[in-house]
């Protein structure tokens, strides 16, 4: 009867003991991915249809102001960028048609990327979308006809 208490003992050691160490490894884990916003897989999909919205809105019908609410605090933009988009857009000519690609998710922000057609050929303008104030907002964009770039806004850190 004696053996049997220590070997209770042992065991409850060991479910104690691992309890614990299970315990610390779910703390860690929260611990390293603190602060960490991971955006859901349908993210992409629910912003495919807006970024072809808001595609046919900035290459058709014209880029909106500096002041206009869609895009992000987070990024620069200034009156003097988008003149200077306007007249490269329409340098190359009216465009004719738009087609957004599938969106794709990078931890808190989404990419999506369109293919356009315009009078000098065709394009492609890429759009990164934040979320702000529970809104998704244009948090970068750029045209690139044939590899020239067009930046109107991007984030304070990110370089060209």
């Amino acid at each position: 009867m004696l053996q049997g208490k220590p070997e209770r003992s042992r065991r409850r050691f060991r479910i104690a003991g691992s309890l614990t160490i299970a315990a610390l490894v779910l703390l860690s884990a929260a611990c390293a991915r603190r602060g960490e916003v991971t955006l859901p897989p349908d993210a992409s999909d629910r912003l495919d249809d807006a970024t072809q919205v808001l595609m046919e809105k900035f290459l058709i019908e014209g880029i909106p102001s500096a002041s206009d609410p869609v895009y992000s605090r987070r990024g620069i933009v200034s009156p003097a960028s988008i003149r200077l988009v306007r007249q490269d857009l329409s340098f190359h000519g009216p465009v004719s048609s738009v087609r957004a690609e599938p969106c794709s998710v990078h931890s808190r922000t989404v990419l999506c990327e369109a293919k356009f057609v315009s009078e000098a050929g065709p394009g492609t303008a890429f759009v990164i979308w934040a979320k702000e104030d529970r809104t998704w907002k244009v948090a970068f964009f750029r045209v690139s006809y044939d590899g020239e770039k067009i930046t109107i806004l991007r984030n304070a850190s990110d370089g060209d």
